[in-house]
């Protein structure tokens, strides 16, 4: 996840005060990502820290970054949360990042600043704290706050005035799954790759993969056509004593004969990201018309691997704030860097 998210959260966790009651739902936090948006993941970190596990090892004791080796970053005093994205054509990297998410605790916006190293400024007279650490941060009623980064000032006071009190859900149906995903799971991701695959690139890229050698032109083509016609990717995640993970791919085409070659092509693929999780090699694959279905059970080591790769679209967008100073960029860039390494 994207450290400008993790920190704000982190933060809000440590500077609170006053314990309130939460009665945000994933909908009405949803309904604060921009229409624009082609990334969202929901984090049930209540729920989660209900489960059995979770009791018998204290997690909600513990910071993020130590219950499930950090795979699931959000501190245990946030016990919803919503991210957004929009990811840029050509790469699995975001342009904007938000957060909307429940805390346990009141956040004061001074407190929050000063500890940063950030100032406060006043947007429809109420007080955002700014750092370059999260960038910008916002109480937008009651227990709710707002987080987003890698933005201007007149983009993020845009978003606060059509966006930060909204209900109802504007993404598109596809990430609206995303709801019924994490009814029953404790982390849900959700992915709109429509049209976002570039044909040439893709075929660039099969031309090198040794799963296709001695392929007929036929079988390579009509893989081409299924992955270029990619509709989305969703995760979702169960935390037991392991993780039940669940990845989708949906296809606009039909996936027919292309299934014996989707496996190898995509274990392939990600092996060559050096993003490889063993528990996938022995994964449950299940085929339907147009969407193919791998589960598999991940130790927290796997889960946080595949996090990393899930929240790709959040990476990438740690860019300071307007008016931030020279070293402030220079020590975000640096953190970037840190983590492409």
């Amino acid at each position: 996840m994207n450290n400008t998210i993790r920190f704000a959260v982190a933060a809000a966790a440590a500077l609170g005060l006053t314990t309130v009651a939460s009665a945000q739902t994933v909908e009405g936090l949803l309904g604060r990502v921009p229409e624009s948006a082609n990334f969202v993941a929901v984090v049930n970190n209540g729920a989660m820290l209900q489960t059995p596990r979770a009791v018998r090892e204290g997690w909600s004791k513990m910071r993020e970054f130590e219950y499930l080796a950090g795979a699931i970053p959000v501190p245990p005093s946030v016990p919803l949360a919503v991210m957004g994205s929009q990811i840029d054509s050509g790469e699995l990297t975001g342009s904007w990042a938000l957060a909307a998410f429940v805390s346990n605790r009141g956040i004061v916006m001074k407190d929050l600043a000063e500890r940063e190293g950030g100032r406060v400024e006043m947007m429809f007279d109420y007080p955002v704290a700014i750092t370059p650490r999260f960038g910008y941060m916002i109480q937008l009623v009651d227990n709710v706050y707002g987080a987003m980064a890698n933005t201007s000032r007149q983009e993020f006071s845009r978003w606060v005035k059509t966006k930060g009190n909204s209900r109802t859900p504007k993404v598109n149906d596809y990430l609206k799954q995303v709801m019924s995903d994490a009814k029953d799971h404790h982390v849900a991701v959700a992915i709109d790759l429509d049209e976002l695959v570039d044909p040439a690139a893709l075929r660039v890229r099969l031309s090198t993969l040794k799963c296709l050698a001695g392929k007929s032109k036929e079988e390579i083509a009509a893989l081409q056509k299924l992955l270029a016609g990619v509709k989305g990717v969703r995760i979702t995640v169960k935390v037991g004593d392991t993780s039940r993970t669940a990845v989708r791919l949906d296809f606009s085409h039909e996936i027919g004969d292309s299934k014996d070659l989707l496996k190898p092509c995509l274990d392939e693929i990600v092996g060559a990201m050096g993003a490889a999780i063993d528990e996938f090699a022995k994964a449950d694959w299940r085929f339907e018309s147009k969407s193919a279905v791998l589960q598999a059970d991940l130790s927290d080591g796997s889960l946080a691997r595949l996090m990393t790769i899930a929240l790709m679209p959040m990476h990438a967008t740690d860019a300071a704030p307007v008016g931030s100073s020279a070293g402030e960029a220079q020590l975000i860039a640096t953190r970037r860097y840190y983590r492409a390494i």
